[in-house]
């Protein structure tokens, strides 16, 4: 486990959330190294001694395609729900 100044133990004590973007589906497509930077954010989390964490992927490759004011991004709509519910 890799300790940081800023990650206290009340930190470690709740879930981490990953949530992964990439606008388009040719940004899905063409940037893969940039999709397993993401991913490894999980990797990440772990080592700094998170014990749960969540990875949120579903809404990769739609945002760009978004023009309304409606939550359209059900991935983050439902994981940042989770927290005023």
């Amino acid at each position: 486990m890799l300790s940081h100044p800023k990650v206290t133990p009340q930190h470690l004590a709740r879930k981490a959330v990953v949530y992964l973007r990439q606008s388009s589906p040719k940004q899905v497509q063409d940037n893969l190294q940039s999709q397993r930077l993401q991913y490894a954010l999980r990797e990440n989390a772990i080592t700094l001694g998170f014990h749960e964490v969540e990875m949120i992927d579903g809404d990769l490759g739609s945002s760009e395609m978004v023009i309304t004011a409606e939550p359209v991004l059900p991935g983050f709509s439902c994981a940042v729900s989770r927290f005023f519910t």
